[in-house]
């Protein structure tokens, strides 16, 4: 388990038809090889391999150009547009010293870079690289991102890429939201935390490679049993501060509730959420706005409780994120009555393929 309390660049905006959305992500840790193409000139002696962590890119000494060695760090999957704002954020783990990287957004056909000057210690970095108003549209879903590190000598690795599309509109604001915690479920060996169920539930918790599996064959008559404690007593939550809890989890088939519960033993508070499944993953937002109470430091987990709902929901990953200003909820709701598109709670807009809660012209319901 691992604790971030990177500030994330997520921007809810509270006006205008285009809020931030999240158009690719890409995930380069534990992979058996590097996905995509890598390449540099003769005579750099550069390498990429494949890593726990992520891709790491040796490159031995300052070359003559930043953007040999370059690495290709996510697939050829989106499209980008002239004049659209875009923003990548990449998590890399930067070598002792200074140096320079080049980032290249774009196609083969159509790009630009940027260059991102970093100071490092081997240790982990989150660049955020600004392509506004961009200067041309690549062909349908042939765009991609290049990684490029001739001007920094060491091992560089590169554990995450995501590319975000943003709004800039008169009157927006932006409301940024802090992650103090990520829990990742899936390929554990044992059930970390705490399960617990009354006498005659039945139900049981399994360690599964997707995540924790939580069977329950039947309703039961209360809603918070079985209750499975899914992150570690590693953060706090604070009085009238404003709060978001996402998990991904499958739903097995049907209609049902869950209920979340936020805060530590002795300070916590629930929330109830509808569901209806077909053994699909879905990603489930729940906001904590104004928190009725402050929690001993390092005390709060989140436990998921699912007593009304049958079957096995498997619960894949756990975050927690800090909400500044208004909750993101009401940011989202304008930006939806706005403009009649239709947002998930993070304030992303989404399609009609996906699955939760999302809001439509102001209202919350469940898309299947």
């Amino acid at each position: 388990m691992k604790k971030l309390f990177t500030l994330v660049a997520m921007a809810l905006m509270a006006v205008g038809a285009n809020a931030q959305t999240t158009i690719w992500e890409e995930n380069l840790a534990g992979l058996d090889a590097v996905p995509y193409w890598f390449g540099s000139s003769e005579g750099t002696d550069a390498t990429a391999e494949a890593t726990a962590d992520g891709i790491a890119l040796m490159n031995p000494r300052k070359q003559d150009q930043i953007w040999t060695p370059q690495t290709v760090v996510t697939a050829d999957g989106f499209t980008v547009e002239e004049d659209h704002n875009y923003k990548v954020i990449i998590e890399v783990k930067v070598p002792a010293g200074e140096g320079t990287y080049q980032v290249q957004l774009g196609s083969w056909a159509t790009n630009f870079q940027k260059e991102v000057p970093v100071v490092g210690n081997d240790d982990w970095q989150t660049l955020e690289i600004d392509f506004p108003e961009y200067g041309g549209s690549t062909d349908e879903n042939a765009a991609h991102v290049v990684f490029q590190n001739g001007w920094v000598v060491g091992t560089s690795v590169v554990k995450s890429v995501k590319v975000i599309e943003y709004g800039e509109e008169e009157g927006e604001t932006e409301e940024p939201a802090a992650l103090i915690w990520e829990e990742n479920l899936a390929g554990l060996d044992a059930v970390p935390y705490w399960f617990g169920s009354s006498e005659g539930t039945d139900a049981t918790a399994e360690a599964t490679a997707d995540g924790i599996a939580l069977m329950n064959p039947r309703k039961q008559d209360q809603i918070w049993t079985p209750q499975t404690v899914v992150t570690a007593d590693a953060f706090t939550v604070e009085e009238d501060h404003n709060y978001l809890v996402v998990i991904e989890v499958k739903v097995p088939a049907g209609e049902g509730t869950y209920q979340v519960q936020l805060g530590s033993w002795a300070t916590n508070f629930q929330k109830e959420v509808p569901v209806v499944g077909n053994d699909d993953w879905q990603t489930l937002e729940i906001e904590f706005p104004e928190y009725g109470g402050t929690t001993d430091e390092n005390a709060a987990h989140v436990v998921f409780q699912n007593g009304w709902v049958v079957g096995t929901s498997v619960v894949k990953s756990v975050k927690v994120f800090e909400v500044g200003g208004e909750t993101a909820i009401k940011s989202v709701k304008k930006a939806a009555k706005a403009n009649g598109a239709i947002y998930n709670l993070a304030g992303q807009k989404v399609n009609a393929s996906y699955k939760g809660i999302v809001i439509k012209d102001g209202k919350k319901f469940i898309q299947k």
